[in-house]
């Protein structure tokens, strides 16, 4: 009973994933592009200037754009071959904790967002290790029923 309803909420995240995803992307990342943020974060005559800040940004935004595709396709790939599904979730799973570590180390690089220390990435990463464990589970779930 408790292995079908982490598989029904496995499920569930993973319908859901590709709106939190883009949810993320455009309250996130893309404000920053605008005219009034990006240029105290990429020009060297404001005080908010790093050198790492456009490589960063670039990298979150690509990262995130790519992620939200994967996910939107690993949702169709779910209904349509479920046992090339489990071959490809370890993986999406995997590279997107991989991705979240190396931008929370590159944020870390930024002296102005190493003071900071922010709950909610801390949070972010404890789901994701949280999801590749369910992922995991609900897998074994589907192979034995």
């Amino acid at each position: 009973m408790i292995r079908l309803l982490l598989y029904r909420l496995y499920q569930l995240l993973l319908l859901l994933c590709p709106f939190a995803m883009g949810y993320l992307l455009i309250s996130n990342s893309l404000p920053l592009l605008s005219d009034e943020i990006w240029p105290y974060l990429t020009e060297s005559q404001h005080l908010s200037y790093h050198s790492l800040w456009k490589p960063l940004i670039y990298y979150e935004i690509i990262g995130q754009s790519f992620f939200l595709i994967f996910s939107a396709w690993l949702g169709i790939v779910h209904f349509r071959n479920p046992i090339l599904f489990w071959k490809i979730t370890a993986s999406f799973h995997l590279s997107y904790f991989l991705f979240f570590i190396s931008d929370y180390f590159l944020t870390q690089a930024i002296p102005a967002l190493e003071a900071a220390v922010d709950v909610a990435q801390i949070t972010f990463l404890v789901q994701s290790a949280l999801l590749l464990g369910l992922g995991y589970f609900a897998k074994r779930y589907a192979q034995t029923n």
